[in-house]
């Protein structure tokens, strides 16, 4: 496997995570078979959750690039035999030092993405609630406005997070839409999209963010309220 292909290999297996098909210890298994060995015989990986490359120097993972040149295949030690599988029996000391962690990236698993969200909103709103209650004159009419808005905040967001998607940006649109109020007055707003090429062939429109291009690669997990840009 060369860095080509453990990149592409890595993305699916994001995709798998994101979409709840594959689980934490199923993704950690199929990560750690992304190793490659560069023609110097230093051992790479990509980092879990950003695919960041990092290599193995002195005892520990560094954060590099990797070579533009085609490895070789790994050291012949490691094809003598495939190792085998993972057994309840607790490795030796020296045999656990043999093979190096996988980088660990610092980012926080869905569920406490989405905790945070959920407290995020319910202080936002609470914080609006008590601020329209005040200045409406301690009016309970006003609450119920600000409920309403509450709910559908929450049923916005609740499908956001459970969303998940991934593609390459093929196409980056603005499109203008007219409307026009009570008075007859225009007013024009402007929407930019990005269109994904899915894994599966099909074309995905969603909100573009700020500084995505065309040709990279985004990956909407469950549990986020945002797409990400992995690449």
């Amino acid at each position: 496997m060369d860095f080509s292909q453990a990149e592409q290999r890595f993305r699916w297996i994001e995709a798998q995570r994101a979409s709840g098909q594959l689980s934490e210890a199923g993704y950690r298994a199929e990560l750690d078979q992304l190793r490659v060995y560069d023609q110097r015989g230093r051992l790479w990986m990509p980092q879990e959750g950003t695919g960041q490359w990092h290599v193995y120097i002195d005892g520990a993972w560094q954060a590099a690039t990797p070579p533009q040149t085609a490895p070789p295949p790994p050291p012949p030690q490691q094809k003598a035999a495939p190792p085998p599988r993972p057994s309840t029996a607790r490795p030796q000391a020296s045999q656990r030092q043999q093979v190096p962690a996988a980088p660990q990236a610092n980012t926080g698993c869905a569920v406490g993405k989405a905790v945070q969200n959920v407290v995020l909103w319910a202080i936002v709103f609470a914080v609006v609630a008590i601020v329209a209650y005040l200045v409406a004159g301690q009016e309970v009419e006003i609450l119920y406005g600000v409920a309403l808005a509450a709910g559908i905040s929450a049923l916005i967001i609740f499908f956001r997070m459970i969303s998940a998607y991934e593609g390459r940006i093929t196409d980056i649109r603005t499109v203008e839409s007219t409307s026009y109020d009570e008075d007859g007055y225009r007013t024009t707003n402007r929407t930019t999209y990005a269109y994904l090429l899915r894994p599966d062939g099909k074309t995905k429109r969603v909100h573009a963010h700020r500084g995505w291009q065309r040709g990279d690669y985004v990956v909407k997990r469950r549990g986020y309220v945002n797409p990400k840009k992995v690449e």
